[in-house]
């Protein structure tokens, strides 16, 4: 389960977030095709080497197509059958409390994929074991057709539970958000519906975008989605609805509209951005019929609600990345820009950065060519402890049948340094060392066996910073002179903890 994360004066200790100069965000680009044409991409250590995995849904396959690091630096094709065609991953967790990263697998009709005649097993969904290596067998088969969804503990039990966009007989006028408890063992209960939406909403992006957090600071975890309906089709005005289920850590939600807007709202990110230790929105939108869009922000607030923030950029595209490129603690925000959309003669990724402000008036760019972007998604792919990129794309130096796909890796100057996460669960301290100054520059990261890695600061038995969805914490202390004892603790998703002490002596 999700931890309260506020932030607390110790005694004797200072906190402060330097806010660093902008500076320029650089990739070196390597790129790959991809034959078997994916539509969906998801990240996960599935062989538990310190580099994140990438699987790819196919439209006419019983397999999740995977590049598998190989300890390295080097990624392999790797192949996960399943009993779906087409089929793909709805959730990533240890649902078997073993250590190992499973992988729930849906069978997602309603984008129209067909597998050339192959019967579906059903309104089912899947739990794929992992033997530790990446080879997975089916543990479990559940009621409910599922298009996407989260994991986390939303009772309270230290065991990943899911909450998903489905139902049990799939229908234009029967999606509901529904809840399976998790046992520990790689087994779920039957569905507990959270919210039905209406019969006129429609997917926006991969399954209604939902998404989890701790929007309310709470210490609870929470799930938001997207509903949109109107739209030319309908002959309606496009409306889309931000919803919120708020969590109270016993299986129980208070559901509510957080926004509601005649905009294209899209591409759902949790993320913490203002490092309040409350989990914010972010989301790229488009205006309905009329050249604008940008990026809309949600700051998460402990009274339900949310502060609201507009950028305002008429050329900002789908796909959306949040996530710290620069290294200076705060995540940015990366999304497209397209020079004519449809049939693009130039795309640029568009990264806007994030710091103690929170204006993101700094930009950097990287130029991609003239290719069409599918998904963006982020993940330290070469391990040198620096954010780096996965893109899935198409164009024309692409065949029509198959899809580029590159990693940007990331050449940026991190000022404070750059901290790989540890293979396994562990916290990896780069700073401090043994002796330091009164400014104490502090840089750890954490792995646990869960997704939603929250990261505590404490100092001499105060907690000074808390950082949620991230797995990195950079920030700098003040101290006095003397030995003080440095507390860094990682939590996930499913209430699991690793934690390190470090003795600082300040001169």
């Amino acid at each position: 389960m999700y931890r309260k994360l506020i932030l607390a004066a110790a005694a004797g200790a200072g906190l402060f977030v330097p806010i660093a100069s902008a500076q320029n965000i650089t990739f070196n680009q390597a790129d790959r095709l991809n034959q078997y044409y994916p539509y969906d991409m998801t990240v996960a250590d599935l062989n538990h080497d310190g580099y994140p995995d990438l699987m790819f849904s196919l439209p006419s396959s019983f397999d999740l197509y995977t590049l598998m690091s190989n300890g390295t630096g080097q990624y392999v094709d790797w192949t996960i059958p399943t009993v779906y065609c087409p089929s793909a991953p709805i959730g990533v967790g240890d649902f078997q409390r073993n250590g190992n990263q499973s992988i729930l697998v849906g069978f997602p009709s309603i984008y129209g994929f067909v597998c050339g005649g192959t019967t579906s097993p059903g309104v089912t969904f899947s739990e794929y074991s992992n033997n530790g290596s990446g080879i997975f067998s089916e543990h479990g088969r559940y009621p409910g057709m599922a298009v996407a969804g989260v994991v986390a503990d939303f009772n309270g039990d230290h065991k990943l539970d899911y909450v998903g966009l489905g139902n049990d007989n799939w229908s234009p006028s029967g999606i509901f958000v529904q809840l399976y408890y998790g046992d520990g063992y790689g087994g779920f209960s039957n569905p507990y519906r959270i919210e039905a939406l209406t019969p006129e909403t429609t997917p926006t992006g991969y399954g209604f975008n939902i998404t989890a957090g701790d929007f309310d600071g709470n210490g609870c975890p929470d799930v938001a989605w997207v509903e949109q309906s109107g739209g030319p089709a309908a002959q309606k005005p496009i409306l889309s609805v931000l919803r919120v289920a708020y969590g109270d850590c016993k299986g129980d939600f208070n559901v509510t509209t957080a926004y509601s807007g005649n905009i294209y709202l899209n591409t759902l990110h949790t993320t913490d951005l203002n490092r309040d230790g409350v989990s914010d929105l972010v989301a790229t939108w488009a205006g309905n019929g009329t050249p604008t869009g940008g990026v809309q922000i949600f700051y998460g607030q402990k009274g339900r609600t949310f502060a609201q923030k507009t950028i305002t950029d008429n050329e900002a595209s789908d796909p959306l990345v949040v996530a710290d490129l620069n290294g200076n603690g705060y995540p940015d925000i990366a999304y497209v820009d397209y020079v004519n959309p449809l049939n693009p003669t130039s795309t640029t990724l568009v990264i806007r950065q994030g710091d103690a402000s929170q204006a993101f008036t700094a930009e950097s760019t990287y130029p991609f060519s003239t290719n069409q972007v599918d998904q963006m998604r982020a993940g330290d792919f070469n391990h040198d402890g620096k954010t780096d990129l996965a893109v899935l794309y198409s164009g024309p130096s692409v065949p029509s049948n198959e899809k580029g796909f590159s990693f940007l890796y990331n050449t940026s100057s991190y000022p404070g340094g750059a901290c790989p996460v540890p293979a396994g669960p562990g916290i990896n301290v780069c700073s401090p060392g043994a002796t330091s100054g009164t400014a104490v520059n502090v840089l750890a990261a954490g792995n646990v066996d869960n997704p939603a890695v929250y990261l505590e600061l404490w100092v001499d038995g105060a907690r000074v910073a808390g950082y949620g969805s991230t797995n990195e914490l950079r920030t700098t202390i003040t101290l006095t002179p003397g030995r003080h004892a440095l507390g860094f603790v990682a939590i996930d998703a499913a209430g699991n903890k690793v934690s390190k002490t470090n003795v600082v002596t300040v001169q």
